[in-house]
Formats: C-alpha cells, sequence, structure tokens
C-alpha cells in the first residue's frame, strides 16, 4: 500500500479541513436527512474521494453518533455489493448505466446501496440522461455519489438534484501540518521550507505532496535532505524574496540574473510564478499588477513544459511589471 492510501483518513474527524462539509455529513446523517444524490467537486488533490467514501460508509454505520463506529459490519465491509465505485472515465458508456440500473433496486445488505461515480463529467450524454431519469425516481434504497472536478461539464439539471460540496484547496498550514504528522509516523524529517515548497509547486495537491514524499524516501530515511532537495528543484524562500525586492526597485537586470537560474537548471518559470504569487498573497502584497501575474501563474500551470511558452510566459511576467516591450532572455 502506497504511503498516501496507508494514512488516507477512515473516519470523519481524521479528514484535514472542509470543516463545513464535514459538519453537514455528520448533521444530516444524525438526523437522518439523507439526499438522495451528491456531488463533490474541487480541485485533483482535494479529498474528493476520501470524504465520499466517507460519506458512504457513514450513512450505511450502523452506529453512528458523531463520527462513523468504525466496528459494525458495514464499516468493516470494504468489499460488499452494497458500496460499488464506478470510474465514469473507463465505465462512461449508456450500457454501463443500465447496468448500474437494474441493481439499484436490489435489497440493501445494509440501510442503503451506494454508488460512487467518480469522474462523472466523462459520462456520455446518453448516460447522463439515463441517470437523471434515476434520479428523478424516488429511491428508497440507493443513494448515488457523484465526483467531478469539472462540474461546469455537467448539465444544470443534473446538479439541481444533488446535494453539492465544493471542495476547496486545503491551506498551506493544513497541508503542512499533516505532511508533518505523517513524516513523524514514518521516521523521517523535512524541514517546514520545504513543505511549504512542495506546497506551491503542487498548488495545494496533498496526494501530490505525499507522493513526492514516498519517492524521496530513499534519500529522507537517510537523513538525507540535499538530495531531495536537488530531486524536488527545490527553490529557497529567500531567494523569492531578493526577487521581489528587486522588482519593487525596478532593477530590470537582477530580475533577469534571477530568472535565468531557472533557465540554467531547467526549471519551468510556471514553477517561480506559481511560488511568487503565493508569496504576495502572504504579503497581502498592493503589486498594481498582482491581478494579471495571478492569472499568469494559473495558466502556465496547465501548460506542459515547453521553451516558446516559457519565453512568451516571461515577457508576460516582465511586461506587467517593468511595461517593457523586449525582453532580453
Amino acid at each position: 500500500m502506497n504511503l498516501y492510501n496507508r494514512y488516507r483518513p477512515r473516519k470523519i474527524a481524521e479528514v484535514v479541513g472542509h470543516d463545513l462539509e464535514k459538519k453537514i455529513i455528520v448533521n444530516s446523517i444524525k438526523k437522518n436527512l439523507i439526499f438522495p444524490s451528491y456531488l463533490f467537486t474541487g480541485r485533483s488533490g482535494t479529498g474528493k474521494t476520501t470524504l465520499a467514501r466517507i460519506l458512504g460508509k457513514a450513512i450505511n454505520c450502523l452506529d453512528f453518533k458523531e463520527d462513523l463506529c468504525g466496528i459494525c459490519n458495514s464499516c468493516r465491509d470494504d468489499s460488499t455489493i452494497s458500496f460499488l465505485e464506478i470510474n465514469c472515465s473507463i465505465n462512461r458508456g449508456i450500457d454501463e448505466i443500465r447496468k448500474l440500473i437494474l441493481v439499484k433496486n436490489q435489497f440493501p445488505l445494509y440501510r442503503k446501496n451506494i454508488f460512487l461515480l467518480d469522474e462523472c463529467h466523462m459520462l456520455t450524454e446518453e448516460a447522463v440522461n439515463a441517470l437523471l431519469k434515476v434520479l428523478e425516481e424516488v429511491l428508497k434504497s440507493s443513494i448515488f455519489i457523484f465526483l467531478t472536478n469539472e462540474i461546469d461539464a455537467l448539465p444544470s439539471t443534473f446538479l439541481s438534484r444533488s446535494l453539492i460540496f465544493n471542495l476547496a484547496p486545503l491551506t498551506k498550514e493544513e497541508s503542512t501540518h499533516e505532511v508533518e504528522r505523517i513524516c513523524q509516523l514514518e521516521n523521517i524529517k523535512i524541514d517546514r521550507e520545504i513543505i511549504e515548497f512542495l506546497y506551491s509547486a503542487s498548488k495545494g495537491n496533498l496526494r501530490q505532496i505525499i507522493n513526492i514524499v514516498e519517492k524521496g524516501m530513499i534519500f529522507l530515511k537517510d537523513k538525507d535532505q540535499n538530495n531531495f532537495k536537488k530531486m524536488i528543484n527545490f527553490f529557497p524562500r529567500v531567494l523569492i524574496e531578493e526577487i521581489d525586492l528587486a522588482i519593487n526597485k525596478k532593477e530590470k537586470e537582477k530580475v533577469l540574473d534571477f530568472l535565468s537560474i531557472f533557465r540554467k537548471d531547467l526549471l519551468p518559470l510556471s514553477l517561480f510564478l506559481s511560488l511568487y504569487k503565493d508569496y504576495l498573497l502572504e504579503q497581502k502584497s498592493s503589486l498594481q499588477n498582482f491581478d494579471k501575474i495571478s492569472l499568469i501563474a494559473e495558466v502556465s500551470m496547465k501548460l506542459h513544459n515547453n521553451a516558446l511558452v516559457e519565453i512568451e510566459l516571461l515577457y508576460f511576467f516582465l511586461s506587467s511589471i517593468f511595461k517593457i516591450e523586449n525582453p532580453k532572455i
């Protein structure tokens, strides 16, 4: 079992962040106000699948109070037909949904039959229409839980039939604290500055951070943080601070010298933009062109490391700061 799944929360209280969503889940189950359909949306790595699985288990928990009891048959059973997960990026057609419809009214082993449909935005139009007909019914024995990171791809009729949980990315403090907890349990040490760097580089994707830590175990088990830094292309915060100072002083050549470090070490400029954007947010910067930098950073994270793209990003970044027309690279 990989590191992320080894420490994946199994109870509501173990879930990092998302306090409002957790409170809604607890109160609705305690009061038996169960919705026929739930939809979890948010960026990759925000905990959609984890919280959705816990919700499914909580609905069927035979002794739920403030959290799952963890000892009843439903809580301990991971392979029951009463909890079915479907990856819609693979099973996306009408035939798969028809099979699902055939079993939805089966007598549940516990309280409800739970159907968890991941990547539901990948379903074909015919499959979505078939599901809509199902959701229009009064579902006595089945609960549907949908997951997506592309909620805009779903029809409004689909959304209106579900209780929607829009999961925000974890804060830097929440993410850092969880990684430090896991590191302590694994008997390894990572400096907080390195974890915060990983947070910025991964855009708050906790799963990605933990997977990177696992890949670096070969160094971390030997207390070798230097080679781990090289592995993750670590960029120290002090350099971000120096770049910010040079930008504020309008020292163009100095800024270009700093950015050349990225080009020399073959690091993506998008990494710097992401780090610098987070730095400005922390400083509550009043920089006039922050919105433009923020937009560039967001867009750049979606792009591959391409030389032409990097040059264009560098041009827009520098022009937004210095209003220059032709930066030298």
